[in-house]
């Protein structure tokens, strides 16, 4: 199989797999966001294992890491305040990006354990809900979005 094929069969199904565990759990997953992060995960530790060639998928990893990039900084601009002004977002999409370079640039064993140790807290922090955190919170965005659009009013 082509490896866009490979990737996008492994994105399509870590996602459903992801909105089946949020339907029979109390958590809430973004299931798109576990779908890629864990896809770029699984290449990586294919590429490790020498299952998949490299020069193959690691184009591949790479779009999807920056996705998780991106998606870290969509995500924190929707629960952290201090994320919604320009230089905290940029910092973190820096920061990122340099990340995922190294992991790209030095990708071994322990890049990779350390990849999934520095996701795990980001995931939880960022991207997993549970039912009573996220309580309130469709009032608490409805205003959010009044403010936003009062600023840009005036």
């Amino acid at each position: 199989m082509t490896p866009l094929l490979v990737s996008s069969i492994l994105i399509i199904g870590f996602t459903v797999l992801t909105y089946f565990f949020n339907k029979i759990t109390h958590w809430k997953i973004c299931f798109v966001c576990a779908g890629v992060s864990l896809t770029w995960l699984t290449l990586s530790f294919l590429i490790l294992l020498g299952l998949v060639f490299a020069t193959d998928y690691l184009i591949l990893v790479a779009l999807l890491l920056g996705g998780t990039v991106v998606g870290i900084v969509y995500q924190g601009e929707k629960k952290f305040k201090v994320m919604r002004s320009f230089t905290p977002k940029m910092v973190v999409l820096i920061i990122g990006f340099v990340l995922a370079h190294l992991l790209l640039t030095n990708m071994n064993w322990l890049t990779l354990i350390a990849a999934t140790f520095i996701l795990i807290p980001l995931g939880y922090l960022f991207f997993l809900k549970s039912p009573q955190a996220t309580a309130g919170t469709e009032n608490s965005e409805t205003i959010r979005d009044l403010e936003d659009k009062m600023k840009e009013c005036c």
